[in-house]
C-alpha cells in the first residue's frame, strides 16, 4: 500500500500492513479437489432471508452434536449440560452474523451460486466456527473491559448465576471450535469433508490447514486485545493526570491495536475460509496479500465505526453502552482529538478523559463536537471508501470481486 492510502491519518497501518508472519503460515499449496460441477444445486434463488434461515438452522445442529457429544465422551450431567446449553444459546446465535455469513457468501459468489449442499453445509460449518471464536472472544472481552450490556441483553458475566463463571464458559466455546473441526473436516469422523474432498489424504490436510488457521488468528486477535490492554495498565490511577501514559494514544498504538484486535478474525478468516473451499486449497500467493490487504483496510474502518459509535451511537440502537471514555480506551476518536487540540483543549480532555463521572463524560464529547469529530469522522469514512474501492478494483483478474463488496456493503455507513 502506498503512502498516499487513506488509512487513519491518510497514511499506512502501522508500517507494513500485510501482516508478514500470517502470509508466510498461510504460503498457499494445494489442499483439496472439490466435488465435480455436475452435482451442484443452483443458489441463486435463494432469498438474503433464507440464506440467513438456512444459516441459522446449522447452529441448532452444530449446539445438538457438542451437547450429546458432551453427555456421551464426558459424563457431564443433565444440569451441567442444560447450563452449557443456556450459555451457548445466550452467546452465539446472536449479532448480525456477518462473520459467519461472510464464508458462505464468498463460497457462493466465486462459484456463481452453483455449489454442492455439502459444500453449501461446510461453508455454514465453517461460519460458525467464526461465530463461535467471537462469542469466545467478546465473553472474555466484556468481562476485562467491566462491559454492562452486550447485543441489547446484560453481558454474559453480569447474569446472577453466572458472574466470573464466565471465564470457564468462554474457554468452553474456544474448545467447541475445534470440537466441530474434528467432527466435520477430519477424515476418520463421521461427517468428515472427505465427503467433498477427493481423497483422505487431501482431507487431512484441509483439516490440518484449517486448525492452524484458527490457532494462528486466535493468537493474533489475542495480541491485539494485549496491545489495547496495555495501552493502560490495571494499576494506572485514572484520577491522576500524570499516570495516563497520554504519550503513548498514538495514531501508530491505535493502528497496531485495529489491524491485530479487529481485522485479521473479523474480516480476513472469514474471506480466505470462503476462497480455501471454492478453489480447490489453490489460493495463489498474490491474491491472498490482495485479499488481506483489503481485509485489513476494512478491519481498520470498521473499528473506526466502532469508536465513533461507542461515543455518539444511541445504547437502544447500537445495543451496548458505550464506555471508551469511562475507560481511559485509546480510541480513534481521543487520539484525533489530542492530534488536534490546542494546548488548553488538551489539558482539558487530559483531565476529563478516563473519569467515571456522568459530567466528565459529558464535557469530553462536547469538546469532541468542538474540535468537529463528526465531520473529521465522516471525511474519514468518505476517503477510506474509496480507497476500498481501488483496492478492490486492483483485484486479480478472473476473480469474482462481490466477495469483497458483498462483506463491504455489510458495513458501509453502519450506524450499529
Amino acid at each position: 500500500m502506498s503512502s498516499s492510502s487513506p488509512l487513519l491519518t491518510a497514511g499506512v497501518l502501522g508500517g507494513s500492513l500485510l501482516g508478514y508472519a500470517l502470509l508466510k503460515f498461510l504460503t498457499p499449496k494445494p489442499t483439496v479437489t472439490v466435488t465435480p460441477k455436475s452435482n451442484t444445486t443452483d443458489y441463486s434463488k435463494e432469498t438474503k432471508q433464507e440464506r440467513e434461515e438456512n444459516f441459522k438452522k446449522v447452529y441448532d445442529e452444530l449446539r445438538d452434536f457438542l451437547l450429546n457429544d458432551l453427555k456421551q465422551s464426558y459424563e457431564v450431567p443433565e444440569e451441567n449440560n442444560k447450563y452449557i446449553e443456556r450459555m451457548l444459546n445466550y452467546n452465539v446465535p446472536w449479532g448480525k452474523l456477518n462473520r459467519g455469513l461472510a464464508v458462505l457468501d464468498t463460497l457462493l459468489i466465486l462459484n456463481n451460486y452453483q455449489v454442492t449442499p455439502k459444500q453449501y453445509h461446510l461453508a455454514c460449518v465453517l461460519g460458525w466456527c467464526i461465530e463461535f471464536l467471537q462469542a469466545f472472544f467478546l465473553i472474555a472481552d466484556d468481562i476485562m473491559d467491566a462491559s454492562i450490556t452486550r447485543r441489547g441483553q446484560d453481558c454474559w458475566y453480569r447474569v446472577n448465576d453466572v458472574q466470573l463463571q464466565a471465564c470457564n464458559d468462554y474457554l468452553i466455546v474456544e474448545s467447541h471450535i475445534y470440537k466441530i473441526l474434528k467432527h466435520y473436516f477430519k477424515p476418520s469422523c463421521k461427517k468428515a469433508c472427505e465427503k467433498v474432498c477427493a481423497g483422505k489424504q487431501q482431507a487431512e490436510k484441509l483439516y490440518f490447514d484449517l486448525v492452524e488457521l484458527f490457532h494462528e488468528v486466535s493468537y493474533q486477535t489475542e495480541l491485539g486485545q494485549l496491545h489495547d490492554l496495555r495501552s493502560l495498565p490495571p494499576n494506572v490511577d485514572k484520577n491522576a493526570i500524570d499516570q495516563i501514559p497520554f504519550h503513548t494514544f498514538t495514531i501508530e498504538t491505535y493502528s497496531r491495536i485495529v489491524k491485530y484486535k479487529t481485522a485479521f478474525y473479523s474480516f480476513y478468516l472469514p474471506l480466505y475460509c470462503g476462497l480455501l473451499i471454492s478453489m480447490n486449497g489453490k489460493v495463489d500467493e498474490t491474491l491472498n496479500k490482495q485479499t488481506l490487504e483489503i481485509s485489513l483496510a476494512m478491519g481498520e474502518y470498521f473499528q473506526i465505526q466502532d469508536d465513533y459509535l461507542d461515543c455518539f451511537g444511541d445504547p437502544k440502537h447500537i445495543g451496548k453502552i458505550g464506555r471508551d471514555i469511562e475507560d481511559c480506551k485509546c480510541s480513534w476518536m481521543v487520539v484525533k482529538a489530542l492530534e488536534l487540540a490546542n494546548e488548553e483543549q488538551a489539558n482539558n480532555l487530559k483531565k476529563w478523559y478516563g473519569k467515571d463521572d456522568e459530567e466528565k463524560v459529558l464535557k469530553v464529547k462536547e469538546l469532541y463536537r468542538e474540535l468537529n469529530l463528526e465531520k473529521v469522522y465522516k471525511e474519514y469514512e468518505e476517503n477510506i471508501l474509496k480507497h476500498l474501492e481501488k483496492l478492490i478494483s486492483e483485484v486479480k483478474v478472473g476473480i469474482n470481486k462481490d466477495i469483497y463488496n458483498s462483506l463491504l456493503s455489510k458495513i458501509a455507513n453502519r450506524t450499529k
